[in-house]
């Protein structure tokens, strides 16, 4: 039985996103995927010239997927696992929330995008998004993480002077 791992980059997981949409287009493809998109709850976007394109998380979060592999492993006893994929896959992108001016216009390209292939979205989908500011993996509270443990490590010396450079 092959290995599934997870991606490793935003870069990565935007590529499964186009290879999820063109396995779509494929006959072979749509045979296995169209029956599953209403059954997705976490997509992820990322915008396009042509638009918004969407993928499943569980589709996008691992590395080497075919259209084959996510229907025989996504499930009951597959070994897909959307809850490992989230983890991989929140600190490259942004929640849409009601609150975001994005939400709507979101929502609807979803809807138009199952629609496209005779199907809906689960009415409990979620959508986040993949932005320019997040593709590097490294958030700002990670940032502020990083710099905690720095800033403990320095000498009494060394934080002194860190305060007269960064707050003079």
């Amino acid at each position: 039985m092959k290995a599934i791992t997870l991606v490793q980059s935003t870069q990565e997981a935007i590529e499964n996103i186009t290879l999820f949409n063109s396995l779509l287009q494929d006959e072979k493809g749509r045979s296995h995927l169209v029956r599953l998109l209403p059954h997705v709850q976490s997509w992820y976007a990322v915008k396009t010239a042509e638009g918004y394109r969407f993928g499943p998380s569980k589709f996008i979060g691992y590395a080497g997927m075919s259209a084959e592999l996510y229907a025989s492993e996504t499930g009951a006893g597959g070994r897909l696992d959307g809850r490992v994929t989230e983890k991989k896959l929140s600190p490259w992108a942004v929640p849409v929330s009601e609150e975001d001016a994005r939400f709507a216009q979101l929502n609807t390209a979803l809807a138009r995008f199952c629609a496209a292939y005779g199907t809906f979205p689960n009415s409990r989908s979620r959508i986040s998004i993949f932005e320019p500011s997040k593709k590097e993996g490294v958030t700002e509270m990670e940032q502020v993480r990083a710099l905690c443990v720095l800033i403990g490590a320095l000498s009494e010396k060394g934080k002194r002077e860190l305060k007269r450079l960064a707050f003079a």
